[in-house]
């Protein structure tokens, strides 16, 4: 590969917090990528504090899209992040980061291998155990880079089965009636049982129950009045069951 067709690449991150232990790993971790690509280094930008945490104020972001802009456009040119999610955790919010990069004819690469190209095409990787396949997936419309929605593709996070499946068993089988068939009564209008052989049987069993609902209440007794008051009393009713 000619150094004029050689990509180079620009890292992007973001820190909000002082610890820079997980920066500094991200970024060894895109340097390396990079070699392993055999890619020229354009640098590194870094969005720190408040800037990482907000969507619409991104000054090293920003300084990163003019140095692409500058640089000859003859060249492949590609934003490298360590993971999507490094450019924002908000799905559109991170479109329009791609886009903007999409824009300039550059293309958005993470570590993991997964890109996305200036012609709208989307490369994943997704893990299947210890094997690794990559996807391709066309374009979803022909001017996709002016459509304001995030990604319409799946990420490749597999979903676990739910852990209650295993408990699943059948239904036990209903039990059949013990009667064979039910004649009416013509005199006392009652039903009647009869087992298979036609012999007169008893009638299923069934549930029964009772209840009340009898009403309380009690007067006042400081207005005078009557047994059961007529002035700020208290009714109540209860429910006692019984099957």
């Amino acid at each position: 590969m000619t150094p004029s067709h050689t990509p180079v690449a620009f890292i992007y991150d973001r820190c909000a917090t002082a610890n820079t232990t997980e920066l500094e790993r991200r970024l060894e971790g895109c340097g390396e990528y990079v070699s392993a690509q055999r890619w020229g280094f354009g640098g590194w930008w870094v969005d720190n504090g408040d800037s990482a945490l907000t969507n619409d104020r991104r000054p090293a972001f920003r300084a990163l899209l003019n140095t692409v802009r500058a640089t000859d456009s003859s060249r492949p040119r590609v934003c490298l992040v360590y993971e999507w999610s490094r450019l924002s955790n908000d799905l559109a919010a991170r479109d329009l980061f791609i886009r903007r990069v999409l824009q300039l004819g550059a293309w958005v690469e993470t570590c993991l291998g997964e890109k996305r190209l200036p012609d709208g095409t989307w490369v994943q990787r997704t893990r299947f155990g210890s094997r690794n396949c990559e996807r391709k997936e066309s374009p979803m419309f022909s001017h996709s880079d002016r459509f304001p929605t995030g990604t319409p593709l799946p990420q490749g996070h597999l979903t676990p089965a739910p852990w209650g499946l295993r408990r699943l068993v059948p239904y036990p089988g209903a039990e059949g009636p013990r009667y064979g068939r039910v004649e009416l009564d013509a005199v006392t209008q009652t039903a009647r049982y009869y087992a298979s052989d036609g012999t007169l049987t008893v009638a299923p069993g069934h549930g029964t129950s009772s209840g009340t609902n009898p009403p309380t209440g009690t007067g006042n007794p400081s207005d005078g009045a009557g047994p059961g008051g007529s002035g700020g009393g208290d009714r109540d009713t209860g429910n006692d069951t019984d099957q």
